[in-house]
């Protein structure tokens, strides 16, 4: 009688639903010096309105990632398929060699961010790329 108690219990265990519990917190980046040169390369790899730049440590059940989200907001003729891949690869390591701590975040994901306006609606669509530091050398 024991067996089947611990089986029951076992599978009881087996079906219980799993929480995830994820804990999002900023992490600004953090630059050596003023970040005018880091904007003039940026605007020498494309044109657009601005950059924006989002650091954010995420922590999963005790796991943590941390991403900079590097955002290219109404940029001109950005290309499509690979050659937008290998330029988002440029932004990204651009980015990452003009911080501080180099190693400061493990991910680095580049948007292309279209923003409308339309009276008082604003509606925003993009591509984005996601690379870890390693892949930015």
């Amino acid at each position: 009688m024991l067996f089947v108690l611990t089986a029951l219990a076992l599978g009881a265990a087996l079906l219980t639903p799993a929480c995830t519990f994820t804990v999002n917190r900023e992490k600004p980046p953090v630059f050596p010096g003023p970040i005018d040169s880091l904007q003039a390369r940026l605007n020498q790899l494309v044109v657009c309105e601005h950059f924006n730049l989002d650091g954010k440590e995420m922590t999963t059940n005790g796991k943590k990632k941390s991403q900079l989200e590097v955002d290219v907001i109404n940029g001109k003729n950005i290309p499509t398929g690979d050659s937008m891949i290998a330029l988002a690869k440029v932004i990204g390591l651009e980015v990452k060699k003009a911080l501080k701590d180099t190693g400061e975040y493990e991910h680095y994901n580049v948007r292309f961010v279209a923003v409308k306006v339309d009276g008082s609606m604003t509606t925003r669509t993009w591509v984005s790329k996601e690379f870890t530091s390693a892949e930015l050398q």
